[in-house]
């Protein structure tokens, strides 16, 4: 006779944010490394990432970052763009990765499509988003991610962290969005293989479901 086998049972999605889901998890993990930076060497670890993430936010929020507003992330792989990510998903705020190899001409292009209000950049990309910021037609800042920026009065997330205060980071809570399958949660930039990149919107309920279905 042969096996019959169980469909498995499909889990539902929960209706909470891409932020909620991660602040439980980095507070799940403690002190486990999260990530190791390949040409350094260092480490960072759950703990930290939460810690320096709702410093972010906070720095954000008081910045008047609020649901909806799109923040733009041009960097290589590197540990800071996590604390950057995380801290922008609390506040409910889209999320818009660049591909730091990007020319003038694909920024431009595509900075038109979000149009954030902050571009965290890295010392690779920094001088050419200094190029083209009197060319936007609306108010975009700069902030470093790397430790050094290139220019002057251009703030580092090591700076903001420094001046933070410390914060009750096992408490905080993210933004309430509502319905998550009808907010926002990132802007991906399609590949630009038969023309210039396009933005692709994906909501919190698309990436939770995702995430579930291969746990």
């Amino acid at each position: 006779m042969g096996k019959i086998y169980e469909r498995r049972k499909e889990q539902p999605t929960p209706n909470i944010s891409m932020g909620e889901l991660i602040l439980d998890k980095l507070r799940e993990n403690g002190d486990r490394v999260y990530a190791i930076d390949g040409p350094t060497g260092k480490r960072i670890t759950y703990r930290e990432i939460l810690e320096k993430s709702v410093k972010l936010a906070n720095f954000l929020q008081r910045y008047g970052i609020k649901i909806g507003d799109r923040i733009g992330i041009a960097t290589e792989n590197q540990l800071n763009w996590i604390i950057a990510v995380c801290a922008s998903y609390y506040l409910g705020a889209i999320v818009a990765p660049y591909n730091p190899m990007y020319t003038e001409y694909e920024y431009q292009h595509i900075l038109n499509v979000a149009k954030p209000r902050i571009v965290f950049v890295s010392q690779r990309t920094e001088n050419l988003f200094v190029k083209m910021l009197p060319k936007l037609s609306w108010k975009m800042e700069l902030m470093q991610l790397d430790d050094q920026p290139l220019t002057a009065n251009i703030r580092t997330l090591k700076d903001i962290l420094n001046n933070e205060p410390s914060v009750d980071y096992m408490r905080y809570k993210a933004t309430n969005i509502g319905d998550s399958s009808r907010h926002p949660l990132t802007i991906l930039c399609s590949s630009g293989t038969t023309g210039l990149p396009k933005g692709v919107t994906l909501s919190h309920k698309n990436l939770i479901a995702f995430l579930i279905k291969i746990r």
